[in-house]
Order: C-alpha cells, then sequence, then structure tokens
C-alpha cells in the first residue's frame, strides 16, 4: 500500500496555518476593508479548514487520498 509522506502533510499544515493566520484580523491584510464582498476572506478560510480536515480524516482512517484519486493504495 502507497502511504503519502508525512512530511509532504506537514508541510501542507505548515503553510495553511500560515496563510490562515495572514487572513485574520491582525495581520499583515488588516489594512484592507473586511467587509469587501469580492474578498472572500472568511469563505477561503473556512474551506481550507474544511479540506484540512477531510485530508486529516482519510490518513487517519487508512484510506489516504485513494477516494480522490490522487494517491491508490495497492
Amino acid at each position: 500500500m502507497v502511504s503519502p509522506s508525512w512530511e509532504w502533510f506537514v508541510a501542507v499544515d505548515s503553510r495553511l496555518i500560515h496563510w490562515v493566520r495572514a487572513c485574520l484580523p491582525g495581520g499583515p491584510f488588516r489594512a484592507e476593508s473586511w467587509r469587501s464582498p469580492l474578498r472572500g476572506r472568511w469563505l477561503a478560510v473556512v474551506f481550507g479548514l474544511v479540506l484540512l480536515a477531510v485530508v486529516e480524516q482519510g490518513v487517519l482512517s487508512g484510506r489516504g487520498f485513494g477516494r480522490l484519486g490522487v494517491i491508490r493504495g495497492g
């Protein structure tokens, strides 16, 4: 069975955490308007967190990305 590298998941987690922190109020984007509907920043943060939860749930349950067709077990 092909298992994804844990280093890859740690790298993705670190980038996602850095990105979420950057989008929160008080981050580097604090000068921008948070009321602008075109930015969709909160929607992007929620989508990223849901995606991360789905990926980690798949890895913890042993399915990996098999259902998504990205990594197939043997």
